[in-house]
């Protein structure tokens, strides 16, 4: 039997920056942009290189472990793409199915942690949000 599925598209009155209840759908659209480039971060914008200046590298450590993107692609597809994942997290279907695209930035992110000794918390955390493609906003 298929699933009832309901969708709620109805967004209420939203406050302006001077505390006015507005109902515009115009008006409605550019808050929540506002809104949106305010919450989210550009994953592109992320500066690798900047994030890891001034880190001291590491002496000690693996320092003969070496492992290659086509590595990280056979990890990938090692996931199984229907398991469930952690809220805020990206999910085992993505990264399984975009493996080739993710594998080099994957790889480039771990050989520097593996060289700097360390993961920069800018690294760690990073919101991403989908991107309103058609239809009414």
């Amino acid at each position: 039997l298929p699933r009832k599925v309901v969708l709620l598209e109805i967004v209420g009155p939203l406050q302006t920056d001077d505390g006015v209840l507005t109902d515009d759908p115009l008006l409605k659209a550019e808050l929540l942009q506002d809104q949106y480039v305010k919450v989210f971060s550009d994953p592109d914008a992320v500066d690798v290189v900047k994030a890891l200046e001034g880190i001291p590298q590491r002496e000690e450590g693996i320092s003969d472990f070496i492992f290659t993107t086509s590595c990280i692609e056979e990890a990938l597809a090692e996931l199984n793409p229907y398991s469930a994942a952690p809220k805020g997290e990206i999910p085992a279907k993505i990264l399984h199915d975009c493996r080739e695209v993710l594998a080099y930035p994957i790889w480039k992110i771990w050989s520097k942690s593996f060289e700097f000794g360390f993961i920069p918390q800018q690294l760690k955390e990073q919101q991403i949000a989908p991107i309103f493609k058609k239809g009414n906003k």
